[in-house]
């Protein structure tokens, strides 16, 4: 019965893991927009102390 018990647990541990790949490799519902460029400069340039 251990046997079997292992087995099962097993096997659901690996449908889960497939099941989580088809999920990270799924398609995007939404389409990228570009992102715009940044126009903005910055105040002050940083120095080694802000580092």
């Amino acid at each position: 019965m251990k046997s079997n018990l292992a087995k099962l647990l097993a096997l659901m541990l690996v449908l889960v893991m497939v099941l989580g790949m088809f999920a990270g490799c799924g398609k995007k519902s939404e389409p990228e927009t570009p992102a715009e460029p940044a126009t903005e400069t910055p105040a002050e340039p940083l120095s080694l102390i802000h580092i």
